[in-house]
């Protein structure tokens, strides 16, 4: 049986809660000053998504963490799994948001609604769905150049700090062609995007397959050297944050500073795991958080209702709009619908089974 890392679920549930917290707040309409909250957004779009991508790294660091284990990479089931785990998903609830958007405009096909299909088609995505096809892209040819070259370099520190600089170039070079030769044509621009966004993904995932790579002994640290590590970190990171105002929407990349994207996403994403290897392993709920985390990502955001509902009671109660409040309610009501779901499917299957053999 397939051992599961409970501090990888403490990661994954951390980053979900920190992504709909965000949500919650850019999608609050009012006319409150809200200043502190936006820069809270800022610094948590700064590694949010990255870290995600370098948590797939860390899975796969796991996985094929030697030589022999890179050459048993089997190509056709691993695109298969991809397939079925990133790709059935992002066209299926791309489907579901797109018809959901067309049934609240009174089902009139909005304006733009060829550019929205267009947008699944290409790979650029509608947000948050963009993250699976980033991923998926980024995770066949990272595996692809394990499978060629990676048994070569495994585990060489100096190979691995070549292999991030040289990504982390490609990435400042992917965003200015980009910046160069995007134009009002949707049609161009769109697959250019998709192209462009893969490559400070796989920086992401190299960067997490390579702290994959030494996982177990992060986690076995004294919890003297764990705190001294965040300390560190937590330093950088906030020098970072003072020194450079930085404006990050990785979907549709628009980042005013490439490099210091990549070295924030580094360094948030390292205090985030230092923080939950820090977590006591009788902590339940963050971990099947964590487990839940794409189904959150689907649930939680427009034009999925369940977040317009939320405000609305607020609303007809008379109670104030507490961010940090409703992040936890709208992660609790995805959790139970997906819980509810997963129920009457087993049932359904059980009682099939069932009637098949009478």
């Amino acid at each position: 049986m397939k051992y599961r890392w409970k501090q990888i679920d403490d990661i994954k549930g951390i980053g979900i809660f920190l992504v709909v917290l965000c949500h919650c707040i850019l999608l609050y309409e009012s006319n409150l000053d809200i200043s502190l909250q936006t820069r809270f957004v800022d610094i948590v779009y700064s590694f949010h998504m990255p870290l995600f991508f370098v948590v797939t790294g860390i899975t796969l660091g796991l996985k094929y963490y030697s030589s022999e284990s890179c050459k048993r990479i089997d190509l056709g089931k691993v695109l298969k799994k991809l397939s079925l785990r990133l790709l059935v998903p992002y066209f299926i609830w791309s489907f579901v948001y797109i018809l959901l958007e067309i049934r609240k405009n009174k089902w009139v096909f909005p304006d733009n609604i060829v550019e929205r299909c267009y947008a699944v088609i290409s790979g650029r995505g509608i947000a948050p769905l963009w993250f699976l096809i980033a991923l998926f892209l980024a995770e066949v040819l990272f595996i692809l150049s394990l499978k060629f070259i990676g048994q070569k370099f495994l585990g060489k520190l100096l190979w691995e700090v070549l292999f991030v600089l040289i990504l982390g170039i490609l990435s400042i070079l992917a965003i200015r062609i980009y910046r160069t030769f995007i134009s009002e044509n949707f049609y161009l621009d769109f697959p250019l995007l998709a192209i462009c966004r893969v490559v400070p993904t796989l920086f992401f995932i190299l960067f997490g397959f390579i702290i994959g790579l030494r996982f177990k002994k992060i986690v076995e640290l004294d919890l003297k050297y764990k705190v001294l590590a965040l300390l560190i970190l937590l330093l950088f990171f906030s020098a970072f944050q003072i020194a450079v105002k930085n404006h990050i929407n990785m979907h549709i990349l628009d980042i005013d500073h490439m490099k210091y994207f990549l070295l924030t996403g580094m360094l948030g994403s390292m205090i985030i795991i230092f923080l939950s290897v820090m977590l006591p392993s009788r902590m339940k709920i963050l971990p099947e958080i964590g487990k839940q985390s794409m189904i959150i990502m689907f649930l939680h955001y427009p034009p999925i209702p369940i977040l317009f509902n939320i405000r609305r009671i607020e609303e007809v109660l008379g109670l104030p709009c507490v961010f940090l409040l409703e992040s936890v309610i709208l992660i609790l009501i995805c959790c139970s619908i997906y819980q509810v779901f997963r129920l009457l499917v087993t049932k359904i299957v059980k009682r099939n089974t069932e009637s098949r053999l009478k």
